[in-house]
């Protein structure tokens, strides 16, 4: 098992009820995987449109290995004017 830091920030923390959280995940896991499991944590947060996740600041892909320790940014879409 690996512990994984979650921000949850605008949107996405209202959703969610909790601005962090750690989760313990299995070694191994995926941010598609872990994207999963934050749906399951937050349903309200899962069914949101235009969620996106980064790790340790940076977009990557839904196959993107994740390391322990690593922290994951859960992003409401953003709108300008």
């Amino acid at each position: 098992m690996i512990s994984i830091r979650v921000r949850l920030f605008g949107p996405a923390e209202e959703l969610a009820g909790a601005a962090k959280a750690v989760l313990n995940v299995e070694d191994g896991m995926t941010l598609g995987g872990l994207a999963g499991q934050i749906a399951a944590r937050w349903p309200k947060l899962g069914d949101a449109p235009g969620m996106r996740l980064a790790v340790n600041r940076r977009y990557v892909a839904l196959d993107h290995l994740l390391c322990e320790g690593d922290e994951i940014a859960v992003i409401p879409p953003v709108t300008g004017g």
